[in-house]
């Protein structure tokens, strides 16, 4: 054999040996890409399964539903009187808008925000 003979021999072998190495990584992403297919359409299977279940419950609460609003009532819920459900009064100056906080400061004493001062024997309030 001539030393081109071997040179080409040794080109054929590499390049050889490169295309299983590509082959290999190759074969590797395809099993990993296969195995993540196959974990999603699993996945995918059990969000059905729960999907069909949850339009069951959900169609047979509105057949409850219905039931209820065609049911014994012979006429709408009312709501009671507002000052049955109203909450206790709190100082609107503390718990109001800032800007209404500012102008209750603002105010001079007994115009409403303050009570009005307490004379004394000298006139002076306390």
């Amino acid at each position: 054999m001539t030393k081109l003979h071997k040179g080409l021999m040794l080109l054929a072998a590499a390049a050889v040996m490169a295309c299983v190495a590509v082959s290999v990584k190759s074969m590797r992403d395809l099993d990993a890409a296969r195995e993540e297919l196959k974990s999603i359409a699993k996945a995918n299977e059990f969000l059905k399964k729960t999907l069909g279940d949850m339009t069951v419950a959900m169609a047979a609460k509105d057949k409850q539903i219905d039931s209820l609003e065609h049911g014994g009532c012979t006429g709408p819920h009312t709501a009671p009187p507002p000052s049955a459900a109203a909450p206790p009064l709190r100082n609107k100056a503390a718990v109001g808008e800032p800007q209404q906080r500012r102008q209750s400061f603002d105010r001079a004493p007994g115009e409403g925000a303050f009570p009005a001062p307490i004379p004394t024997e000298t006139g002076r309030p306390l």
